[in-house]
């Protein structure tokens, strides 16, 4: 699928509109890696920023009624952010319980 909306990275700024599914993640992964390693980040940095977007993008693929979304990253100094923008009005609900120890979802990061 074209992008209709992406912001190049050379600017410490990457952005891009798309639509989060679970067959996609790996690409979006990829992407985040290569512009986290464009902006100088470790091996470390990359790793974890990869693993943030999964977590986001596989959120907004599970919990999100439209999957359309906006993954956008900033690199200020030697940090880097990644956000994530739904078009769910609703916030998320924590659950009360702790996940059972051998679950392999509900933790979050």
């Amino acid at each position: 699928m074209r992008n209709p909306v992406q912001v190049g990275y050379r600017k410490n700024v990457y952005g891009c509109s798309l639509i989060a599914c679970a067959v996609e993640v790996e690409r979006w992964r990829a992407v985040a890696g290569e512009v986290t390693r464009a902006w100088g980040g470790s091996r470390d940095a990359v790793d974890l920023v990869r693993l943030g977007v999964s977590e986001l993008l596989g959120n907004v693929a599970k919990h999100v009624e439209n999957p359309r979304c906006y993954l956008r990253m900033t690199r200020i100094g030697v940090e880097v952010t990644v956000q994530v923008f739904d078009r769910s009005v609703r916030l998320p609900v924590l659950r009360h319980r702790a996940p059972a120890w051998d679950a392999e979802s509900g933790r979050g990061l």
